[in-house]
């Protein structure tokens, strides 16, 4: 109940945008101001009868870090 979820106030709030993502996930982010330096751990719930995840992503001096671990969650999302 401590993590963020997407379209609610606080961090993920402008971050995953699909009705199915934002429902299943709960996150921290973590970033080093102007470095480069990205992170999103969390959980994601499974479908219906499926396992959920668990995960854990930090990016260091990647260009499109942010963008590159938002497409991470989303491809785990669809399995």
């Amino acid at each position: 109940d401590s993590l963020a979820a997407p379209g609610e106030d606080g961090t993920l709030r402008t971050r995953f945008r699909s009705a199915d993502v934002s429902r299943r996930l709960r996150a921290k982010t973590g970033t080093l101001g102007r470095s480069g330096v990205y992170a999103l751990a969390g959980y994601l719930d499974g479908r219906p009868g499926e396992p959920g995840y668990a995960f854990a992503v930090l990016l260091n001096g990647v260009p499109g870090g942010r963008n590159l671990i938002d497409d991470l969650v989303e491809e785990i999302a669809e399995r």
